[in-house]
């Protein structure tokens, strides 16, 4: 169990890397598009990789993504062909537009079924994040592969806690490589302090149990349109080997 599930565990907040935005090496490079859209990348090797660079290779990515890939959801984790991220970019490429936010993340990284799960745990504690305080620039957010075994079976293939502002996604490992986790948890929480420095519209308070500001957790089978995992570990276990 790696130390970000521990964390959570606990009760305290997942530890992720610090996000200095503009530099390359494992952090977050951003190239603004417009006013209401950009692109990010956590580049592998460096300084490198520029934003004049990531705009090619993103915008080359967007063109070649069919139109039907993007949901109507606020935050969105697409599976694309590997062979449509630039290597050079990494095995994800975060793209916004218009109140909407897509990681698009390479095949060979995640499954289709962790990336709804994620979808839709993330477009939910968007939602709860909105009528939260604003958290400014410390949110943290973090991708954490737990193994089957320590993931209850009601709780598959994955499930959000939220401690504070920060928000820890525990993915079931079989389905998501320790790679693909890191360079969402980087996007993720760049993606949050940049949205959380910007206006944003007044939301109704939310009807629901999960009161904003306060500790609550969810699971992806408990949402409407992500179906609950079988327990037996053959039930996560993808076609391919991922990170092969």
């Amino acid at each position: 169990m790696s130390r970000g599930s521990r964390d959570s565990a606990r009760g305290r907040s997942p530890r992720v890397p610090q996000v200095r935005e503009g530099a390359a090496g494992g952090n977050v490079i951003r190239d603004v598009l417009s006013a209401a859209e950009w692109v990010m990348a956590a580049p592998p090797h460096g300084p490198a990789v520029t934003p004049r660079v990531l705009r090619t290779s993103a915008l080359r990515l967007l063109a070649s993504v069919p139109p039907a890939t993007r949901s109507r959801r606020d935050w969105q984790f697409a599976c694309v062909p590997e062979s449509l991220i630039d290597a050079c970019l990494g095995v994800a490429v975060l793209h916004y537009r218009r109140g909407q936010t897509v990681a698009y993340c390479a095949d060979t990284q995640v499954t289709s079924r962790a990336a709804e799960a994620l979808s839709a745990l993330a477009s939910r504690a968007s939602e709860l994040a909105s009528n939260a305080p604003p958290a400014g620039s410390g949110r943290q957010v973090t991708v954490d592969p737990v193994s089957h075994a320590r993931l209850p079976a009601s709780l598959h293939p994955a499930i959000a806690i939220q401690n504070g502002p920060d928000i820890s996604f525990l993915v079931c490992s079989e389905l998501i490589t320790a790679r693909l986790a890191m360079t969402l948890s980087l996007l993720a929480s760049a993606q949050a302090r940049y949205l959380a420095g910007r206006p944003r519209p007044a939301a109704p308070d939310d009807p629901g149990t999960m009161h904003p500001g306060g500790p609550w957790q969810m699971a992806a089978a408990l949402i409407a349109g992500v179906p609950p995992a079988a327990h037996p570990p053959a039930a996560c276990t993808p076609r391919r080997r991922l990170g092969a």
